[in-house]
């Protein structure tokens, strides 16, 4: 079984190499248009540059909002409020599927989005590194695999439970971290946002003491061995992230947003 996770996550991670590497050309357009942009001002934008706008910024709200499905509706099942299996169908499947369809008719923030999974999936593959190397020097325990238990029952293999953990939490986390204004995307940002994960799990785990018995149970080891897992993902996820966009969507700072004043305003 582990040599399965391992050569499941070796297959996995260098897809998700090749994906970062080729995911799309047409950063220059990007380019293009934001400097056409900066030319002629907010103004010169137009009313079809203004919908356009406020298009993408309900598509980088929509992302940012159904990134993370994946790992609320885990947490959901962990405080026993919905079965997994449940919110597969009703919250899932139907977040990432719109997730698609607005990358298919928004290619520039599908991209960015794609970044971010991508970004995400590799982050999260270096977390487990540091996290199992922890938690073999301790207990030798592995919660991820007890994932799929509350997907498909009892004696699910090891391996469903980190598919949802790698294309699920940490690649849908990484879409959300994606779509943040962009003095986040680096690695101090990212830090900063593992940080903020971290403590929201251990907030669930804390007020919803039902949770511990389904992922771990809280003391200083686990506390200690969650952030340090937490910052491990987020510096990974801010440096990934950052060197991605500015390869493949160097206009992105130039998007245009509407503003009452009728002030140029970028990003």
């Amino acid at each position: 079984m582990a040599t399965i996770i391992i050569l499941a996550v070796l297959a996995l991670t260098s897809i998700g190499f090749a994906t970062l590497w080729l995911t799309g050309t047409h950063g220059k357009a990007s380019a293009a248009a934001a400097a056409k942009v900066k030319a002629t001002g907010a103004k010169g934008v137009g009313v079809a540059g203004r919908v356009a706008a406020n298009r993408d910024r309900l598509v980088r709200l929509g992302y940012a909002v159904m990134g993370p499905v994946a790992l609320c509706t885990l947490s959901l099942s962990y405080i026993e409020v919905l079965p997994l299996h449940i919110g597969l169908v009703a919250l899932v499947l139907p977040a990432y599927s719109a997730m698609l369809i607005m990358g298919l008719l928004s290619r520039d923030w599908g991209k960015r989005a794609m970044i971010g999974f991508t970004a995400g999936f590799l982050a999260t593959v270096v977390y487990d590194l540091a996290r199992l190397f922890l938690a073999y020097g301790n207990d030798g325990t592995d919660p991820i695999g007890h994932i799929g238990e509350h997907l498909i029952g009892e004696g699910a293999p090891a391996y469903v439970g980190y598919i949802w953990r790698l294309a699920g939490n940490g690649a849908g986390l990484g879409i959300l971290y994606a779509m943040l204004p962009d003095r986040w995307l680096n690695v101090r940002g990212g830090l900063v946002y593992g940080t903020l994960v971290g403590m929201g799990m251990l907030s669930v785990l804390y007020f919803f003491p039902v949770a511990q018995t389904h992922l771990f149970y809280l003391n200083k080891a686990t506390v200690v061995n969650g952030f340090i897992g937490h910052w491990a993902y987020g510096a990974t996820l801010g440096f990934l992230v950052s060197l991605a966009l500015t390869r493949h969507l160097p206009g992105r700072k130039a998007i245009p947003l509407p503003a009452s004043s009728g002030t140029e305003k970028t990003e």
